[in-house]
């Protein structure tokens, strides 16, 4: 199990809305942990982002051909 820290955040009056919205329809457990399953997504997608900026240094321009076996590969492991 992780371990959590409670922390405040001010959010605009609609996006917490939304977030007891989507909790109380039953697509989250929670308001804290909606946001941290989309504080990691925006962390892997940022990650992922480095890592492709940090390849195309070192050998050039990614392919389209590879982007698309790439986007294929996540589709799969996310089970889509």
């Amino acid at each position: 199990m992780q371990t959590t820290e409670r922390i405040t955040v001010t959010l605009p009056k609609e996006l917490a809305e939304g977030l007891r919205q989507r909790v109380a329809a039953g697509e989250a457990e929670s308001v804290s942990g909606l946001v941290a399953s989309v504080l990691e997504a925006r962390f892997e997608r940022e990650l992922v982002k480095r890592f492709l900026a940090d390849m195309e240094a070192v050998g050039g321009p990614i392919t389209e051909e590879a982007r698309e076996w790439a986007r294929e590969v996540w589709r799969i492991a996310r089970g889509e």
